[in-house]
């Protein structure tokens, strides 16, 4: 009678060493992947929000812009607010000179941001913290015109043209949302 005889190995020696070099090799990748993500912070990322739909003013001569839901909340002190002007009103010279300014939100002032500008005119922010959190929440606002002094009187207002007012994030530098409006006269 013939014994059926079972094999007791299951791959060879050299199949087995390459099997355990190639798991150290994929091992040692991970764990440098994994550190290597530590070192550097693990990344930023920039929040998501958006404006709601702009609100004229115009007996106050300014925008009103509110916040939507921003997520994850952040500080204004971690945002750029960047304002772009397209326009050619000749009568209103002072704002078309201005194409683009940069306004650093900060809650610990007084709430009002200017760009410095030649004489004592300057674009004008409002930041109105609704919840009074220090962080920009859904309702928040701002509020923006153009200032020009006058030898008799301040006056307040947005030239015509177009205007694109964006939302940056320090960490990143991306936008984190943007307006699109335009002042007809």
């Amino acid at each position: 009678m013939k014994s059926i005889r079972k094999k007791e190995e299951a791959v060879s020696p050299v199949i087995a060493v390459i099997l355990m070099v190639a798991i150290t090799v994929v091992l040692a990748a991970v764990l440098y992947v994994m550190v290597m993500g530590i070192f550097r912070g693990g990344g930023e990322n920039t929040p998501v929000g958006a404006f709601q739909k702009p609100e004229k003013l115009p007996s106050l001569g300014r925008v009103k812009l509110r916040f939507g839901t921003i997520s994850p909340q952040t500080r204004p002190t971690e945002c750029k607010l960047v304002i772009e002007y397209t326009g050619n009103n000749e009568s209103q010279n002072d704002i078309a000179a201005l194409t683009s300014g940069s306004f650093k939100l900060d809650i610990d002032t007084e709430d009002v941001f200017e760009v410095n500008t030649p004489g004592n005119s300057g674009w004008w922010i409002k930041y109105v913290d609704m919840a009074d959190d220090k962080k920009l929440s859904n309702g928040d606002y701002l509020e923006i015109s153009w200032h020009q002094d006058g030898a008799k009187k301040d006056t307040w207002y947005l030239a015509e043209g177009e205007y694109i007012v964006t939302l940056l994030y320090l960490g990143t530098g991306d936008a984190i949302c943007s307006s699109e409006f335009s002042i007809l006269a």
